[in-house]
């Protein structure tokens, strides 16, 4: 008689996810960061490129810069000339340093140094983790003869930045906040020749990068960029369907020399619809408005019921908070009505009926795809009168958490399991049909 096929020992299904956005901020630092025995190091990986954005090669020489010792230069390397470049270099001296052809290197920043023929000297970061980034990079002339080359940053071969240094110390600079980046993603920081030679061309860079967990209307507002990141200033004849970007901007010239930078559709002479911004660090009142804090946005309604919107698009699938508050801004009393959407569906609408009282929004735990749209909005309110219906808006949209990445171990994990455990079901069938 077959003996029954018995099951012994405990199955154990196990999934492992990696590069998940870690519970606190982090920083990473380029130069603080710096190695002379390890390439990559960290997230930095030093190297250069013929075409940047497109190509990338890891420099796979080192060696102190003999110009400048017995101060030591360290220097990342590609032999294509004697001098040698394209390099990356990093000063150990704790001030500032002139020799070998550099001028003022201080301690906080790398040189990189275009080669001979177009070469870009690249530093690259790669993310390792999911989630939001802020960018912050300073280009510099360092060079005695008077730097002259482009420089650029990019994000997966994409460009977030061209720019040009010109002359000695005077800085070129670039941030962006709340960058979305998944794990493996690339950001470079690349240094060419300005197309008129590589002689005298270091350059200094300071780049720092910083994890971060929500996206800040206010704080990551624009004056030269519309869409801005994840956020898009514009405006809506049918709120919550259509929506038109803005495309002219200006300061408000009523309340100069305080700056209040404004996007606006001229419908009228006001102009509105807007969408502004005050780069005060403290509450100003002006030109009709009042008690402008530097945490919010201002937005007015156009004069035939056009609605002026903030709006967020999702870079990722995950989960958020949404908070929103909305706040009348107006001497003579603002009357609003106010609205949250999604995809163009009514998340809230609500009313601001008077100077100084906000009207709060928060959902917790809101699942947003990629690409979804999240619309704040405000129009004249039900007395169909646009004047003096200027309201104040601060919104923070926070990461809960992503899909993560899953790690190659991890994905074992799941196929072993699932072997073991279709091998259990199928024992316990056998034995069930022994039995019957």
């Amino acid at each position: 008689m077959r003996q029954p096929l018995r099951s012994t020992g405990t199955v154990v299904l196990s999934i492992v996810f990696a590069n998940v956005v870690p519970a606190v901020a982090a920083e990473w630092n380029a130069a603080n960061d710096f190695s002379s025995t390890s390439n990559p190091s960290g997230p930095w990986t030093y190297g250069w490129s013929t075409n940047p954005g497109v190509d990338f090669s890891p420099y796979g020489h080192e060696a102190p810069y003999s110009a400048c010792l017995p101060t030591v230069i360290d220097q990342w390397y590609e032999p294509l000339t004697v001098d040698p470049v394209p390099h990356l270099s990093h000063s150990t001296s704790p001030t500032a340093l002139t020799c070998g052809g550099f001028q003022d290197v201080v301690p906080d920043e790398l040189l990189l140094h275009p080669g001979p023929t177009g070469e870009h000297s690249v530093l690259r970061w790669t993310a390792p983790y999911t989630g939001l980034v802020d960018v912050d990079a300073s280009f510099v002339g360092r060079a005695l003869g008077g730097t002259t080359t482009d420089v650029h940053v990019f994000h997966n071969g994409s460009s977030l930045f061209s720019g040009n240094v010109n002359g000695t110390g005077v800085p070129t600079s670039f941030q962006l906040q709340g960058r979305y980046v998944r794990a493996g993603d690339t950001i470079d920081f690349t240094v060419g020749d300005g197309s008129n030679g590589y002689l005298s061309d270091t350059t200094g860079l300071s780049a720092s990068i910083s994890l971060v967990n929500s996206w800040v209307a206010a704080t990551e507002f624009s004056s030269v960029n519309n869409p801005s990141g994840p956020w898009t200033y514009g405006w809506s004849t049918d709120s919550g369907v259509a929506f038109s970007t803005y495309v002219n901007e200006a300061p408000y010239s009523a309340c100069l020399p305080t700056v209040i930078d404004q996007w606006y559709e001229p419908i009228s002479v006001d102009p509105t619809p807007h969408l502004s911004h005050s780069a005060s660090p403290t509450p100003v009142s002006c030109g009709g408005f009042t008690d402008l804090t530097p945490d919010e946005l201002l937005l007015h309604p156009g004069p035939g019921g056009e609605h002026s919107v903030l709006r967020w698009t999702a870079p990722f699938t995950g989960v958020v908070d949404i908070d929103a508050s909305f706040v009348g801004r107006a001497p003579g009393g603002t009357t609003t009505d106010v609205h949250v959407f999604q995809n163009g569906l009514s998340l809230f609408s609500g009313n601001v009926s008077e100077t100084g009282v906000p009207t709060n929004f928060h959902v917790s735990s809101h699942h947003v795809a990629v690409n979804d749209t999240i619309d704040f909005t405000v129009g004249y309110g039900a007395d169909g009168n646009y004047v003096s219906d200027t309201t104040g808006l601060s919104v923070t949209i926070a990461i809960l958490n992503d899909i993560p990445a899953m790690s190659s171990v991890g994905l074992a994990f799941v196929s072993v399991g699932l072997v073991l455990c279709g091998a259990w079901v199928l024992r316990r069938r056998a034995q069930e049909q022994q039995q019957g």
